[in-house]
């Protein structure tokens, strides 16, 4: 087998989708392909995923140190901050909490 970049048990996400975490079941070398691949269980489900596209979980402290460092997942992450952003400051006092 050829040095796998995971072990089992370790916290993996897929680097196109950075908001889709899982924990790695098992590697092993598909026997038809020859490639790497890693069985990921995500929530109940456990998929069998290639190992090129995931990495090492990496824990952000904010939406934004996300989009800074380009690991968002596109739109939805990014309205996802948004929204966030203006639930906690928003641009009026309308819509701030007055208790």
């Amino acid at each position: 087998m050829p040095d796998a970049p995971f072990k089992v048990g370790d916290l993996v996400q897929w680097i196109n989708a950075a908001d889709k975490i899982g924990v790695v079941r098992a590697v092993r070398v598909h026997p038809q392909v020859g490639a790497l691949f890693c069985e990921v269980a995500v929530g109940a489900m456990v998929v069998s995923v290639p190992a090129d596209v995931l990495r090492h979980f990496e824990a952000a402290t904010t939406p934004w140190d996300e989009l800074r460092a380009g690991t968002a997942s596109g739109a939805d992450a990014f309205r996802l901050a948004l929204t966030h952003s203006r639930v906690t400051r928003p641009p009026s006092r309308m819509g701030a909490d007055r208790s």
